[in-house]
């Protein structure tokens, strides 16, 4: 019986250690965590209580049979095992909480690890398309440097008074900006027999003047001037302009 009640005073002495152990634990005792030293004072506590039990019998266990002597140990330390168990349990589940939190901290820093990478490469992705409007901008700069820019104006007109009648007029080509080489100026519809032409170079102190005879339309024209050249960096260009004729009043008349 003295076991029995040994035994039944060792859970309730472990569940209300548990209890308590949760309850004093946010004040900062942390029970838990010496675990070792209250399972040690308990199993010495309980073993001075053995001897006490047992001082008085001691001849006893001597002339006992080797099985109820076993059946005696097993009784007496029984309870200690399973304290040592519930211990065990215990500190275990500490551990795996322990474990589960730091792999929530891990799992936290891999994700600010990703959002920071993440930040990383947009702003690198920002910082290569700065690069890249720079750059074109740049060439922008560099071919708006390298065209001619070609501005035309007309010559002295004859003729056209009537639907049919012959215009004799001219064209001067000039540019304002860099010089235009191996140019071709090609007419589209033609302008009378004028198809294309040719000049070696433009320049702007250098126009180039274009003969232009026709009949005088009886309807409004609408065509096309396409201009081919190398600029100054020798690369081949083209620049393309329309131009208008009208019946009423028959000057050849240019936009870009």
């Amino acid at each position: 019986m003295t076991i029995i009640a040994a035994l039944v005073a060792a859970f309730a002495f472990a569940a209300a250690l548990k209890c308590t152990a949760k309850k004093i634990k946010p004040a900062g005792w942390h029970l838990r965590e010496h675990l070792g030293e209250i399972g040690g004072a308990l199993t010495l506590t309980y073993l001075v209580i053995v001897v006490v039990v047992i001082w008085g019998r001691a001849d006893t266990l001597m002339t006992m049979p080797l099985n109820e002597v076993g059946d005696f140990l097993a009784g007496a330390f029984g309870p200690v095992a399973f304290l040592w168990l519930v211990f065990g349990f215990l500190q275990q589940g500490d551990e795996l909480r322990q474990g589960t939190e730091a792999l929530k901290l891990q799992a936290f820093e891999l994700k600010n690890s990703v959002a920071q990478q993440s930040i990383m490469a947009a702003a690198a992705t920002q910082q290569i398309d700065a690069q890249r409007a720079a750059l074109q901008l740049q060439l922008d700069e560099i071919e708006r440097g390298n065209r001619a820019n070609f501005v035309f104006s007309h010559g002295v007109r004859g003729g056209g008074g009537v639907p049919g009648s012959k215009v004799d007029t001219s064209m001067e080509i000039g540019c304002s900006g860099a010089n235009a080489y191996d140019v071709r100026i090609v007419f589209e519809p033609p302008i009378g027999s004028t198809v294309s032409v040719e000049s070696e170079q433009i320049t702007q102190s250098r126009k180039f003047k274009i003969p232009l005879v026709f009949a005088n339309p009886s309807e409004d024209v609408l065509g096309f001037i396409t201009l081919n050249y190398k600029g100054a960096d020798a690369k081949d260009r083209e620049e393309k302009f329309v131009y208008s004729i009208r019946a009423a009043d028959p000057w050849v008349k240019v936009k870009s």
